[in-house]
């Protein structure tokens, strides 16, 4: 699943130059994937719905720099493979790095449950 996930961030970088913005967040969507076959499964499942491209990911990491942007001043700034790591999970609702994806692929709740 690894190698499906990695070809799947592949198609979506095509024709886009390395230093590109999307493409960044490819390489580092790349790295999450390694960490096994679960997130991998995550990320690909994920990248088959247009509202979770590189490039909506992207979006997110630049809302983050456009915050920072405002705090400093309008200094230049960038957010840091950490804070951007931490962007990723968030938006592709992936587990901390180290930590399994919950096994439950639901994440309903039944409010009956709690009658």
């Amino acid at each position: 699943m690894i190698e499906k996930a990695i070809a799947r961030i592949t198609e979506q970088q095509q024709g886009l130059p390395e230093e590109d913005n999307v493409f960044c967040v490819g390489e580092q969507l790349k790295e999450i994937c390694r960490e096994g076959e679960a997130v991998a499964e995550l990320i690909y499942q994920d990248l088959e719905n247009p509202e979770m491209s590189l490039a909506k990911a992207e979006a997110q990491i630049n809302k983050k720099a456009d915050e920072l942007h405002k705090k400093n001043k309008g200094r230049k700034v960038c957010v840091n493979p950490l804070v951007a790591d931490k962007i990723l999970r968030d938006f592709y609702c992936l587990p901390p790095k180290g930590e399994a994806p919950a096994a439950s692929g639901s994440k309903l709740i039944s409010l009956d449950e709690y009658m």
